[in-house]
């Protein structure tokens, strides 16, 4: 049953922080890599945060691996982000036909975009870093203590 319940925990937790990296693949399948290769690189990480939190001693241990793991994914959003709004931006300034004023128009308001949409999945990835980090290093790290009071005098 243990087994089980890791079984299923790996299985959320890989797909929760493949979902948080989302942006990071996306990044690599335009231009010059092969979107094979990005989706490849996706599914081996997805299969090593699951191997992880299947390896864990208790499920308790567990679901704590998935929720430190799932902290770091989610303080890594913004910069998944900002790779791929990067991409973004630079295709839409490369395939600008206008010249002069329209160009740099063009330019700053793919700026200004990449900006605003790394601004918000910062945002939300420290926030929901924070939590994820809190809830898995209490789960990992918590568990019953003994305290062992000592008489003053011997």
């Amino acid at each position: 049953m243990s087994f089980v319940v890791k079984l299923l925990a790996g299985i959320v937790f890989s797909a929760a922080a493949a979902a948080f990296m989302t942006p990071l693949a996306a990044s690599f399948t335009v231009g010059d890599v092969s979107e094979g290769t990005a989706t490849v690189a996706w599914l081996v990480f997805a299969l090593f945060v699951g191997v992880i939190v299947v390896l864990a001693p208790t499920i308790r241990r567990a679901f704590g691996r998935g929720f430190l793991i799932l902290g770091v994914t989610a303080f890594l959003l913004p910069l998944s982000t900002l790779a791929l709004s990067g991409r973004a931006a630079q295709e839409v300034i490369s395939t600008s036909v206008a010249g002069g004023a329209e160009q740099a128009a063009t330019a700053v308001g793919a700026t200004v975009g990449a900006g605003l949409i790394t601004g918000f999945a910062s945002f939300v990835g420290i926030i929901l870093g924070i939590i994820f980090v809190v809830i898995g290093l209490v789960l990992v790290l918590g568990g019953r203590r003994e305290v062992v009071v000592v008489p003053k005098g011997g």
